[in-house]
């Protein structure tokens, strides 16, 4: 037993020393994550031009546009896809489209893997009123968000959502159901569970782009204006 315990602090030493080596650090509820985040994202669009999204953004638009009867004042649209397939850009091209001036008031929020209720409500409330709340209880700020948004048609996008805590979503929803029918809101998340725990009946699988779409980001980004044509080796690297 003896030598078995030893073993084992061997080993929690190696661990130890590993986590250090890797940037880990402890969170409050015990769970490990990396010391780098992911920096947060902005609507502003920052690509240099956008390719093979034409048909996803015809489809999304029609589901944002559709006006069809709901339990509550407004419907849920989210988009799902693994990291990096275009899911942020997608909903940016939605959003900044002029076709959007038919919303009264619109939002965009970067949730991340921090789902704060109250720092969501928070930010969604200072960005549709363009003022600070300096609120700081939940209760407060989603009687202020409730006035708000009430009789107006509104466009929240919540950008990044990992969380899949159906109470969670239960509350910070509920200041919405004062909104005028036909409210959106468009959520992107990289996981399934999410979506069907926000919105069970329906969710829209962004896919891959395709080959050639991708060959057309590579020589947008790498070469932008510079003269291809002239690369004798441009075959060999597609």
């Amino acid at each position: 037993m003896g030598s078995k315990i030893k073993n084992i602090s061997i080993r929690l030493e190696e661990i130890c020393k590993h986590k250090i080596e890797l940037g880990l650090q402890m969170l409050g509820g015990g769970a490990s994550t990396f010391g780098w985040q992911r920096p947060p994202i902005t609507r502003l669009q920052t690509e240099p031009a956008v390719y093979g999204r034409d048909e996803d953004k015809a489809k999304i638009f029609e589901m944002v546009l559709r006006d069809e009867p709901t339990d509550a004042n407004f419907s849920v649209i989210t988009i799902v896809g693994m990291g990096g397939v275009g899911k942020t850009t997608l909903a940016r091209l939605v959003y900044d489209d002029e076709a959007m001036g038919i919303f009264n008031l619109r939002a965009w929020i970067c949730v991340s893997d921090d789902f704060d209720v109250l720092r969501i409500t928070e930010a969604i409330l200072e960005s549709i009123t363009f003022s600070s709340s300096n609120l700081k209880d939940l209760n407060q700020l989603q009687v202020r968000l409730k006035e708000a948004v009430a009789g107006k048609k509104i466009l929240i996008v919540l950008d990044d959502v990992w969380n899949k805590n159906y109470g969670l979503w239960n509350t910070l929803k509920s200041p919405f159901m004062a909104a005028a029918s036909g409210s959106k809101i468009i959520v992107t998340t990289r996981s399934i569970d999410v979506a069907l725990t926000i919105e069970p009946l329906e969710y829209y699988n962004l896919k891959l782009l395709s080959d050639d779409d991708c060959w057309s980001v590579f020589v947008k980004n790498v070469f932008d204006k510079k003269d291809i044509c002239s690369r004798n080796n441009m075959e060999l690297i597609r």
